[in-house]
């Protein structure tokens, strides 16, 4: 009754999904291989085995004062791989929940679902540790435990996902929604950290770079979106060999790669993050590098000399221009790959694209001549295929 309740309510096909069917799709099964066991037990051997060795000494890559600048990339690989994460499962989750006989709304609830227990999980990593009762050695352990948790329900959502390929088609609705459930649990745990993270982060960075790194930090998030599909296609490669894929177990493969850049990423933090922090009030705490006549902070642009207020200016008018160029030739990237994949060339033709460049130009494309006007599609940073054959994305 449930199930055909949501049906009811999420099952409402468009035009690009109405003829696809669980059997539109591929029922290759790729099983997981002795070798990529193997590769999951060393990580985890590794980590187990550094954690001894830091509980006796000392992290490997931590000295007696913290290392500023390892943290720092040890951080920006954090948000690039939890970003990453997001971006490799896009490509995917349509065939899959088409595969498990949902709809396409359902493949978004997919992704998004996760979103309030994320939200949880930010709630209760602040409820641990936080900045009023700061405890280093708990948000170390915290770090690194709940994201290794939460390593192993993404590994057993591969499991599942991989043992219901040639299930039937009530089970693998079942499947699907129990997919869901350990989505929650995961995204629950690796949120816990970000609140203890992001105050360690603040106690770790000397104030005159916090802006610097803070800009870093969104160029890793960003990268982690670009990079996803790219890591996506190489995984695709490797586990199809030139031969269709059932979704389910190509979804399955998918999380087996989030996982192996997660145990890295716990790797890097537990190597990097140290056990105890300084006192700054002792005079063998590090100091943050301070410039000549700079103090501690940053300053505004009002304070700057007239050349560095210049220099910003040009900055910031470079990167007003570079933004909206790259911005679309990404755009017109993603139109002609499109239209190659999909084999829509003829109909790629008939449409109006209105691409955002300096000054405000645009540039647009008609249809043929002696063709409607009526079917030209028109794209505002984002290109929409009238026709999706079956098994594409």
């Amino acid at each position: 009754m449930v199930q055909e309740n949501l049906t009811m309510l999420f099952g409402v096909r468009g035009p690009l999904t109405k003829d696809i069917t669980p059997e539109s799709f591929s029922d290759r099964l790729v099983p997981f291989t002795l070798t990529t066991w193997l590769v999951l037990l060393f990580l985890y051997l590794i980590f187990f085995a550094h954690e001894m060795y830091a509980a006796r000494v000392k992290p490997l890559l931590a000295g007696e004062l913290p290392n500023t600048l390892l943290f720092q990339y040890t951080l920006l690989f954090y948000w690039f791989y939890h970003y990453l994460n997001e971006a490799m499962l896009l490509p995917v989750t349509l065939d899959f929940a088409a595969s498990m006989g949902q709809s396409a709304t359902m493949s978004g609830f997919f992704i998004g679902s996760s979103l309030v227990a994320s939200i949880l999980g930010v709630i209760m990593g602040k409820r641990v540790v936080n900045e009023e009762f700061w405890d280093q050695q708990l948000a170390r352990a915290l770090i690194l435990w709940s994201n290794l948790l939460a390593s192993l329900f993404m590994l057993l959502e591969a499991v599942v996902s991989n043992s219901a390929v040639h299930w039937s088609l009530p089970s693998k609705r079942a499947v699907f929604w129990v997919m869901i459930l350990l989505s929650q649990v995961h995204a629950f745990g690796l949120a816990l950290p970000h609140v203890p993270l992001m105050v360690m982060w603040g106690k770790l960075t000397p104030k005159s770079e916090m802006s610097f790194w803070m800009i870093l930090t969104q160029c890793a998030r960003q990268g982690g979106l670009l990079a996803g599909p790219a890591v996506f296609a190489l995984v695709s490669v490797i586990v199809k060999q030139g031969q269709p894929v059932a979704p389910a177990s190509l979804l399955a493969w998918v999380i087996f790669a989030q996982v192996v850049f997660g145990l890295s990423s716990i790797l890097l933090n537990s190597m990097v993050i140290p056990p105890v922090l300084p006192d700054p009030d002792t005079p063998d705490a590090p100091e943050a590098p301070r410039s000549p006549g700079r103090g501690t902070c940053e300053l505004s642009v009002d304070a700057l000399e007239l050349d560095q207020r210049r220099e910003v200016v040009r900055g910031m008018v470079f990167y007003a221009f570079e933004r909206y160029f790259v911005t679309a030739s990404i755009e017109v990237s993603t139109i002609m790959l499109l239209e190659d994949h999909l084999g829509t060339a003829e109909r790629c033709r008939q449409y109006k694209s209105t691409i955002p460049v300096p000054m405000a130009s645009t540039s647009s494309w008609g249809p043929p001549k002696g063709e409607s006007q009526s079917n030209d599609m028109i794209i505002y940073g984002h290109y929409s295929s009238s026709s999706r054959p079956s098994g594409a994305h």
